[in-house]
């Protein structure tokens, strides 16, 4: 939307808000008007004027409703837990990943208890496909971009232990692409990870 067409979609906004305000005086035209407590309370413009620059900006960061660095980080848990193989998910290097992903997340006064109530939430995901969808579901809604450029890498590095080719790999870029990352996101977010891992093998081989 150019600045032209942007002058004419708030010019537009105006007159159906001074439309909608004589429609009230005579109790008709409440139902779909644009200036209602829900909408205004949201937004600082017109509606076609906010959605553009949500689809060029997307959401500002704890701006989602009902944002919780805890609640993300416990639906995140149930996503590992869908790429986790049963016979490996109480492995020492996948809890590793999980603790250090859940600490680096920096949510404020994390401790060890906190950090045993994120691996049992882990672990009651373990096979729970339906618990997967309702999260995924919940954690689309809240998480910001950064955060889930931040998930995929921690992913891989958890299902790279498998190989790089493994299902659970192809798994990431399925989950992480409901959640709106796009293909060439994911695709360097997996390159990035692989690298990472080939050089800590470099560097332990000398």
């Amino acid at each position: 939307m150019n600045e032209f067409d942007e002058e004419k979609e708030i010019q537009r906004w105006k007159r159906w808000k001074f439309l909608s305000f004589i429609g009230r005086l005579l109790k008709v035209g409440t139902v779909m008007r644009t200036d209602s407590v829900n909408w205004s309370s949201r937004t600082e413009g017109p509606p076609m004027v906010e959605l553009e620059k949500l689809a060029t900006e997307g959401f500002k960061e704890g701006t989602a409703k009902g944002d919780s660095s805890l609640e993300i980080l416990e639906y995140t848990m149930t996503l590992f837990a869908a790429v986790t193989r049963t016979e490996s998910e109480e492995s020492d290097e996948g809890v590793r990943i999980l603790r250090e992903f859940i600490v680096e997340s920096d949510l404020p006064g994390i401790g060890d208890e906190a950090i045993l109530s994120l691996m049992e939430k882990y672990r009651a995901g373990l096979g729970n496909y339906q618990q997967l969808r309702n999260d995924l579901f919940m954690l689309k809604k809240r998480i910001d971009r950064n955060r889930l450029k931040q998930l995929v890498k921690y992913l891989y590095r958890f299902v790279y232990r498998y190989g790089a080719d493994s299902p659970e790999s192809r798994q990431v870029a399925n989950i992480v692409g409901q959640l709106g990352l796009s293909h060439s996101d994911i695709r360097f977010a997996a390159v990035d990870v692989k690298r990472e891992m080939e050089k800590q093998g470099d560097d332990s081989a000398n």
